[in-house]
């Protein structure tokens, strides 16, 4: 009779055990949508997606137009009004203050306010930065 209750036991603890690495996998592997460290890029899944509602047109929040037509000449060697730092030095992502923005640092509100933006669309910024922010 144990063993009838050690198979059921058993069968219960690898089914519990399955039922919940497959609930992880779904949620921990996710599919991020992919972004090239390209300002083209940048624009239309970053700035055009989570910026341009407050950050456009004569009224743009912190006179931060991030509109396409503008976002390249309002970011790149231009000092930043919040800070000692460049919007965006290129070479520098650690010296940007857009990166503080999106990560938060030093004390800095986190851009987007309606929360932070997915970590591969961070790094694209941070590498873009860190290659030079060409206008591509």
């Amino acid at each position: 009779m144990e063993t009838v209750y050690f198979k059921i036991f058993i069968m219960l603890f690898v089914s519990i055990l399955f039922w919940h690495c497959e609930k992880n996998i779904t949620t921990q592997c996710e599919v991020q949508p992919t972004i090239k460290p390209t300002l083209s890029s940048i624009q239309t899944e970053v700035f055009n997606g989570y910026c341009v509602s407050c950050h456009s047109g004569a009224a743009a929040s912190g006179n931060l137009d991030l509109s396409p037509a503008s976002a390249y000449s309002n970011l790149v060697n231009v000092p930043s009004s919040a800070s000692s730092l460049m919007r965006v030095l290129p070479g520098n992502s650690d010296q940007s203050y857009l990166i503080k923005r999106l990560i938060g640092a030093d004390g800095e509100l986190i851009m987007p306010p309606a929360g932070r933006l997915p970590q591969n669309f961070i790094e694209a910024v941070q590498q873009w930065i860190d290659e030079g922010a060409k206008n591509n």
